[in-house]
């Protein structure tokens, strides 16, 4: 299956089953967007993007290869944790991410 048609087919599926859900509480969604748009504009664009180019890797390369690298989003959600979040042992943190990244050049390379 297409990965476009994929995730088209996903985003319209969580659409239906969240739609009753998001009526009850319009109120909160709306005070919600007035406050984080382009917070919520950013994940549903760059949310799925990020998916698709997953799906789209997975036609071209070996899972071997794409399941490892896509797991580098820690490395960024660590770092985002010590820099934005303030989080403790960003050394710790981060060299643990670090090596992972090593891990995922070790796979590449063969």
């Amino acid at each position: 299956m297409p990965p476009l048609l994929q995730d088209w087919a996903s985003n319209l599926t969580r659409a239906a089953l969240v739609t009753p859900f998001t009526l009850s509480r319009l109120g909160e969604v709306k005070q919600l967007w007035q406050t984080h748009h382009r917070e919520v504009v950013g994940v549903a664009v760059l949310s799925p993007l990020s998916y698709i180019l997953v799906l789209t890797a997975l036609t071209f390369s070996p899972v071997s290869y794409v399941a490892p690298t896509r797991e580098i989003s820690i490395v960024i959600g660590a770092l985002m944790g010590t820099q934005l979040l303030a989080e403790g042992n960003a050394r710790g943190r981060l060299t643990a991410a670090s090596l992972m990244v090593l891990g995922v050049i070790a796979l590449a390379i063969g």
